[in-house]
């Protein structure tokens, strides 16, 4: 990944509050996200791209918590990467 462009990663609050819903303790769930939004900032084309009817949102596989698979929804352009959401299945 070297040499790529590198973007801003923002929060939204839905993101914010799913996230606390599944690990409420703020450093554990800091450490949950990091690695994606490290990988996310540099390339966010890795995840899967499905389209809305509004804008493009793409899916990323998370580990999962408590045997339940978890998905980092979010969309992107040139200059940030604005983490959406998480659903749970």
């Amino acid at each position: 990944m070297a040499d790529l462009p590198s973007r801003v990663i923002i929060r939204d609050h839905a993101f914010e509050d799913e996230l606390r819903l599944l690990i409420p303790d703020a450093e554990r769930a800091d450490e949950y996200t990091a690695a994606a939004e490290t990988i996310l900032a540099q390339d966010p084309t890795v995840g899967l791209k499905r389209e809305t009817d509004e804008e493009a949102v793409w899916v990323l596989p998370m580990s999962p918590i408590n045997e339940k698979s978890i998905y980092l929804l979010y969309t992107f352009d040139a200059a940030e990467v604005i983490l959406l959401g998480l659903r749970v299945l």
